[in-house]
């Protein structure tokens, strides 16, 4: 059996740069309820194409990487990295599926 995460924490990486810090909220709260998403910039204002995304409850990180890692957000893979806390004990999981397909962004977020 898969080992899942019992994880709150993700960076998520590959964005585009028309990605915005509240796309990233939006798309990650459709998991479950994010507690911080935090899209990083360079010195001239620019995203650097990361973000970092804290959940409310444990275990929502694995359900994020679950849905999301490799899928496209306009156009570009989605790269997503689990921040395992070692203090924490896993769960086991007895199956876990990826989706395939992109997301588009249509006007103001994802529908």
């Amino acid at each position: 059996p898969a080992i899942a995460s019992a994880t709150d924490k993700l960076v998520v990486s590959n964005l585009a740069p028309s990605v915005s810090q509240s796309d990233v909220r939006e798309l990650f709260a459709r998991i479950g309820p994010v507690r911080s998403a935090q899209l990083n910039y360079n010195q001239d204002g620019k995203s650097k194409g990361v973000a970092t995304v804290i959940f409310s409850k444990l275990g929502d990180a694995h359900k994020a990487y679950t849905e999301y890692h490799n899928r496209p957000l306009d156009n570009r893979p989605m790269k997503i990295e689990l921040i395992i806390n070692p203090d924490v004990p896993q769960i086991r999981k007895l199956n876990s599926t990826a989706r395939s397909g992109g997301i588009q962004k249509k006007g103001y977020g994802f529908f």
